[in-house]
């Protein structure tokens, strides 16, 4: 298997970016009670007049393309 500086990068910047997102992760949860994507949700549907808009809208709102939601 070949495996380059690049490949190198971008394994630690995946464990990073996993770093920096438990943190908001578990404070919003033991505070809130919330995910980071319920929050996104919540604060996307805030912004709008009268908390409505298209799924495919929220989606592009918050960046949620293809990430799997469970509630």
């Amino acid at each position: 298997m070949y495996c380059d500086v690049a490949d190198s990068c971008r394994r630690a910047s995946y464990g990073l970016h996993g770093m920096l997102d438990a943190a908001p992760e578990k404070a919003l949860r033991a505070e809130h009670g919330l995910s980071v994507v319920e929050y996104a949700v919540l604060e996307a549907l805030g912004r709008q007049d009268g908390w409505h808009m298209r799924m495919q809208q929220l989606a592009r709102a918050t960046a949620l393309s293809g990430v799997e939601v469970d509630w």
